[in-house]
C-alpha cells in the first residue's frame, strides 16, 4: 500500500500499477473478499494518474480495516486532504506523519493533517 500511495505521490502511472501488482498479491494470499482484490486491481489496469488516485480511497479504507489491531511495531497514520475530490476530501495511510499528498502530488503536496492512527 504504502508505495503504491507513494507512487501517486509521484505521479507514476507505471509504478502505481506495479506496486498494486504487488498488493493484489498479498491480497490473493490472504484470500480477501472479491471486492477488496477489485479495488486494488483496477489501479493496475488503470492507464492514468487521476483514475488511480480516484480508486485510492476504497484501497485506503480497506487496507486500514485489515491491520486495525494488527500493528505492533511503529504507526500507522490516516491522513486527510479536505481539498481532494473538488473538495469532499480525501484519506490516505503513512508509516510517518510526513504530509505528502497522494492526490495533488507536487501540486499541493503538503496538503492534508494527520487525522490519528490505525489502532
Amino acid at each position: 500500500y504504502i508505495e503504491t500511495k507513494t507512487a501517486l505521490v509521484n505521479g507514476d502511472v507505471k509504478k502505481a500499477q506495479e506496486a498494486a501488482s504487488y498488493l493484489t498479491m498479498g491480497y490473493a494470499n490472504l484470500g480477501v473478499d472479491e471486492a477488496i482484490f477489485k479495488r486494488v486491481s483496477d489501479i493496475v489496469t488503470a492507464e492514468d494518474i487521476e483514475t488511480q488516485r480516484e480508486l485510492l480511497p476504497g484501497v485506503t479504507e480497506d487496507v486500514a480495516a485489515m491491520i486495525k489491531g494488527k500493528v505492533k511495531n511503529g504507526k500507522i497514520y490516516r491522513i486527510f486532504c479536505p481539498m481532494a475530490f473538488n473538495n469532499s476530501g480525501g484519506q490516505w495511510l503513512s508509516s510517518d506523519k510526513t504530509i505528502e499528498n497522494p492526490y495533488f502530488g507536487e501540486s499541493m503536496l503538503s496538503c492534508g493533517v494527520v487525522q490519528g492512527t490505525v489502532d
